[in-house]
């Protein structure tokens, strides 16, 4: 008999519907849905949750619900916790900006970026105390991800300076994790490195959200950005958005300011390494890996830098991209090593880059959360019901 599965997640979303479904399809109970905003409002009593059972305890993504990222910023605050041991990069805690009191009566403005370092440091207090309470009430309990692993793939600093350190293949970075705070520091490092053009991540960021490919003319000196970011001046705010199109800047002192905003959040910078293509769109490749074994997976079409799907970019089997199978195989081997280094963790969503030419992978996001792809199949199945399969398999 399978353990009885709890999802910690946002009833009634995409993820939590999915999984509810591919279960109910192969004969299995339903999940008993844990909601965020229950557990960040203290409303959750675990014990009474797992009855004193075995149970797999499943984290799903906290976003789409603008209460939970409220609630978010709010745990972030200075005086909205302590549990900061689950954050990966400790010499860059983030200050805190607003109160929690302020976090809660933030305004939903859809697109709006709030606040993302506080954000993350509550998410990362989240986690802590959701593992705290639950090796207390629950200590049979599994993980199907690892609170501890899932923050540390949160973080692309950390992220880039595990897997540099474990040999996998990843766009080289200009400076050490974090070290880079400012336009300034990044223009420093780029010269000391002789990189002409970048990618500029928010640290914790997900679906391209705070992305910006940056280039500077080796000639001219002239600058270029094209990012997700878009921003507004609200009185004597600055107010930063994601866009679903990509904006394009050239004019430095806009450059400077959204870099010098993303620096005081922190963020990652990255060799820019050029993507190859089909048909003239540039592409990479979302590899699933569940139980360490690459199945599901899906290339990343755009005639812009970033290939984000919810960007209206296009996607294509790799089949339809004409790459051969030693290819698919080095895709699939890629995900599979990144994965085997959070071995407490069994979903992972895993973006590998082709270089132009070779074709060589690299290793330029890990997403705990990156199995929503949609009308994907592998030997028959959809993610989730893969997922659950593996799942049967494994008690």
């Amino acid at each position: 008999m399978p353990r009885p599965l709890i999802v910690v997640g946002n009833p009634g979303n995409r993820r939590t519907t999915m999984l509810q479904e591919a279960r109910r399809r192969l004969g299995m109970p339903p999940a008993r849905i844990v909601p965020y905003l229950d557990l960040l409002q203290g409303r959750v009593r675990w014990r009474e949750i797992t009855g004193g059972e075995p149970v797999l305890v499943r984290l799903d993504s906290p976003g789409e619900h603008f209460p939970v990222e409220r609630e978010l910023i709010a745990l972030g605050a200075a005086d909205g916790g302590e549990a900061d041991e689950l954050f990966p990069l400790p010499e860059f805690l983030p200050m805190p900006v607003i109160s929690a009191q302020a976090a809660r009566n933030l305004p939903d403005q859809p697109g709006r970026i709030y606040y993302p370092s506080q954000w993350f440091r509550g998410f990362c207090r989240m986690l802590s105390g959701l593992r705290a309470d639950l090796a207390e009430t629950a200590p049979e309990a599994r993980w199907m991800n690892d609170p501890q692993e899932i923050a540390v793939m949160f973080d692309k600093r950390r992220c880039h300076r595990l897997l540099s350190s474990q040999g996998v293949r990843v766009p080289t970075a200009p400076g050490e994790a974090g070290s880079i705070r400012s336009y300034d520091q990044l223009r420093e490092a780029m010269e000391r490195a002789g990189m002409r053009r970048v990618f500029v991540k928010l640290a914790f960021g997900s679906s391209a959200s705070g992305v910006l490919a940056y280039q500077i003319n080796p000639s001219t000196g002239a600058e270029l950005a094209d990012t997700t970011i878009g921003f507004e001046r609200h009185g004597y705010e600055r107010v930063y958005y994601n866009s679903r199109r990509i904006r394009r800047y050239r004019e430095r002192p806009i450059i400077r300011e959204i870099i010098n905003w993303l620096g005081a959040q922190g963020m990652h910078v990255e060799q820019w390494v050029q993507k190859a293509s089909h048909d003239g769109r540039a592409f990479d490749v979302r590899q699933l890996v569940v139980d360490g074994e690459a199945c599901h997976r899906i290339a990343r079409l755009s005639r812009t830098p970033i290939t984000n799907l919810h960007l209206r970019n296009e996607r294509a089997g790799l089949e339809e991209l004409g790459l051969s199978a030693a290819t698919v195989q080095a895709v699939a081997e890629a995900g599979e090593q990144v994965a085997s280094l959070f071995p407490r963790s069994a979903v992972a969503g895993i973006d590998v880059l082709l270089a132009k030419g070779a074709l060589r992978p690299y290793i330029v996001d890990i997403n705990p959360f990156g199995d929503l792809l949609l009308n994907v199949r592998y030997e028959g199945m959809d993610t989730y019901e893969w997922q659950m399969t593996r799942m049967l398999k494994d008690e």
